[in-house]
């Protein structure tokens, strides 16, 4: 049961932002700035859904790369305290890619809109 409580956190961290672009899809514009140059202004545009969705999906890429390691490997996590921090990297690195799109996009919301 303990591994299974560890995963859903894990996989809660990762789904926030896909549920998020989905209550808010409607808030933002059909065409959304990609990157912007040195004085602020964007030099480049994508559809919403490019721009909103490459964040989640790269984080859930490397959430299964990170799971398939631990699954595969098996010869560095005999002892627990190689399995504890292997779940500390997974959720420290999740967390910082979620908090850091949450940040972000949701910025962009009241200034752009």
């Amino acid at each position: 049961m303990g591994k299974i409580k560890y995963e859903l956190v894990l996989w809660l961290i990762v789904i926030i932002p896909f549920v998020l672009v989905i209550i808010y899809w409607d808030k933002f514009p059909d065409t959304m700035p990609l990157s912007y140059n040195m004085n602020g202004h964007a030099n480049s545009y994508a559809s919403k859904a490019v721009v909103l969705l490459i964040a989640p999906v790269i984080n859930l890429i490397i959430y299964f790369i990170l799971l398939f390691k631990i699954i595969f490997d098996t010869t560095s996590l005999d002892n627990l305290k190689t399995k504890r921090i292997n779940y500390i990297i997974r959720l420290i690195s999740h967390l910082i890619i979620t908090i850091l799109y949450i940040c972000i996009t949701f910025y962009y919301i009241p200034h752009h809109l």
